[in-house]
């Protein structure tokens, strides 16, 4: 049996229609708990709280929800925060997400896939049992914000990190539970460059490396991407402008949502694939390491 973990992140991205991303947030939701598709939802605080109602009524057994965060604005990176601002930002993020969501909140995700020592040990603190912020053998680490040159050379498989390096093995009583890459990320992005049929054959190779050792897969998508962008460029806050690679990306937005529809679908046909939320997930990992 090989695990595979749907993500999603939940920021409110401000070069998108904000009432687009609100409805969207609904419609993933209500299909995929239709279909089956089991979800761990990294939100920001920021984006829990403007919707709200949204999230509350869209609560259910499928999808579990993590901690992505304040907001997602470039302050918030946590290779580069101070402890009392790790501190300030994830006790008061934990406290509104849980909330909200009406769930005891046991994962997280940096913005820009940051996270550090400090990070990890504060998570320790607030009973935050899984960091899913690294990105193992990832090439392209420049384009992300919270990207470090250690993803060249951290595990490829969930581990305990260190309390020295978050991306060496160690004895942190937290799990590190990374993207799946191989040079790219396995994230939606990719998909709408190069197309389903290439994110099709790159989890082909992710499962036969998984076959061979357990590793988890791990998929990743926003919701904020199935939204139209704001067309003006003065409108939009040049900090909340997403990179000149989203140029690349088919336009289309109902497209893209059909697209990972798709590949999940796709993902979900194979036997020794079984869809996990996080929570579950670390029960089966304690349960055979």
């Amino acid at each position: 049996m090989i695990p595979v973990l749907i993500t999603i992140d939940l920021e409110t991205a401000m070069d998108h229609v904000l009432s687009e991303q609100s409805e969207i947030v609904v419609r993933v939701f209500n299909d995929f708990s239709e279909l089956g598709i089991v979800t761990t939802s990294f939100v920001t605080s920021e984006f829990a709280e403007r919707f709200s109602v949204q999230i509350q009524n869209t609560i259910c057994s499928t999808n579990e929800y993590g901690l992505h965060g304040r907001d997602h604005s470039v302050r918030e990176n946590y290779c580069r925060m101070t402890r009392e601002e790790i501190e300030s930002n994830i006790h008061a993020s934990n406290e509104i997400v849980s909330e909200i969501t009406q769930s005891e909140i046991c994962c997280f995700r940096g913005p820009f896939m940051s996270t550090s020592s400090i990070t990890q040990q504060v998570l320790i603190d607030k009973n935050i049992r899984a960091d899913y912020s690294v990105c193992s053998q990832r090439f392209d680490f420049i384009n992300s914000r919270g990207g470090n040159l250690s993803w060249l050379i951290s595990p490829r498989t969930v581990y305990h990190p260190s309390i020295e390096n978050p991306y060496r093995r160690g004895e942190l009583p937290l799990w590190v539970i990374p993207l799946s890459c191989i040079g790219i990320p396995f994230i939606s992005g990719i998909m709408y460059i190069f197309g389903l049929s290439f994110m099709k054959y790159f989890f082909r190779l992710l499962l036969a490396e998984s076959l061979k050792n357990g590793k988890p897969i791990v998929y990743l998508f926003h919701t904020y991407e199935f939204s139209e962008p704001v067309n003006q460029a003065n409108q939009v806050p040049a900090d909340s402008r997403k990179s000149l690679i989203h140029s690349l990306y088919i336009r289309d937005r109902k497209k893209r949502y059909e697209m990972n529809l798709d590949l999940i679908k796709y993902m979900m046909s194979f036997d020794e694939v079984q869809l996990f939320k996080n929570s579950d997930y670390l029960k089966h990992i304690e349960l055979i390491m």
